[in-house]
C-alpha cells in the first residue's frame, strides 16, 4: 500500500493502537499519523477563475471553508477514503482550521492623524486566482512524490486533481497544453517563490481577494480640525 510514500520511510515508525477492524493492515501502513494534525506548511497554487467560482459555490452549499475543502480532498486523494474514515474516527478535527490568533498591541494614533490604507493583491494575470493553504508537511511531501511520478510540478498536479474533482475528468485536457493560454510567469512565481508582483486595488477588490495585504501610513486628519 502506498509504495511511493513508503520508500523513504523508516520501518520503525510506531503504528497507532486501534480497535480491531477489517483491513487493519491498511491503517498500520500509515504508521504514526500524529503529524497529519499539524498544518505547518504553506502550499501555493493557482486556479482558473471559472474553477474557483465553482469552488466557492460548493463551499457555500456544504458550509465549509475553502481550506477544509482542499485538505479533505487532498487527504482522500493521497491516502484513500477508507483510511481517512478510520483516521477521522480517531481525529475528528483532522481537516479543520486551527488558527491561533494572538493579540497584537495597536500603535496609538498620533494627535491629528489617521491611517491611510493601501490595498494589494497578487498580480498573476487575467482569470487566475492565487490559492494558499496550510497543510501538514507529510501531506505536502506525499503530493510531491505523486507529482514526481507524473513528471509535473506539484502545483500543476494539485491544480489538475482539484479541477477533476470539481468539474470532472473530462475538463482536464492532455499535458502539456493544459492552461498554456492563461498561465503567466507571475503565476509560476506565485507557486514557487515570494518574488511575484503585487497590484494595488481598491478596498472592494481587496475584501473579495483570497490572498492580499494592506499597508498604511499616518496622514493628517482634517476632520479633527475644529473651526
Amino acid at each position: 500500500m502506498w509504495p511511493f510514500f513508503s520508500k523513504n520511510k523508516t520501518s520503525d515508525q510506531a503504528a497507532p493502537v486501534r480497535r480491531v477492524m477489517k483491513l487493519q493492515q491498511l491503517i498500520e501502513k500509515m504508521g504514526d499519523v500524529s503529524d497529519l494534525q499539524e498544518n505547518d506548511v504553506a502550499f501555493k497554487f493557482w486556479l482558473p477563475m471559472p474553477v474557483f467560482e465553482s469552488l466557492q459555490e460548493i463551499c457555500e452549499i456544504d458550509s465549509v471553508s475553502q481550506s477544509v475543502f482542499f485538505r479533505n480532498y487532498l487527504y482522500n486523494h493521497c491516502y484513500g477514503l477508507y483510511v481517512i474514515k478510520q483516521l477521522l474516527a480517531d481525529y475528528p478535527n483532522l481537516f479543520k482550521d486551527h488558527d491561533i490568533r494572538y493579540s497584537i498591541a495597536q500603535e496609538p494614533t498620533p494627535p491629528g492623524k489617521k491611517k491611510s490604507w493601501t490595498y494589494w493583491v497578487p498580480e498573476l494575470g487575467k482569470n487566475i486566482v492565487p490559492i494558499k493553504i496550510w497543510i501538514p508537511k507529510r501531506l505536502r511531501d506525499d503530493l510531491q512524490t505523486l507529482a514526481d511520478h507524473a513528471e509535473v510540478k506539484v502545483s500543476q498536479y494539485v491544480r489538475e486533481i482539484i479541477i477533476s474533482r470539481l468539474l470532472g475528468h473530462g475538463m482536464v485536457p492532455l499535458r502539456p497544453e493544459m492552461f498554456k493560454a492563461i498561465s503567466t510567469p507571475d503565476a509560476d512565481l506565485w507557486c514557487s517563490s515570494d518574488n511575484f508582483t503585487w497590484r494595488e486595488v481598491d478596498e472592494s477588490e481587496y475584501r473579495n481577494a483570497i490572498e492580499r495585504r494592506a499597508d498604511f501610513e499616518w496622514v493628517d486628519d482634517t476632520t479633527s480640525i475644529k473651526e
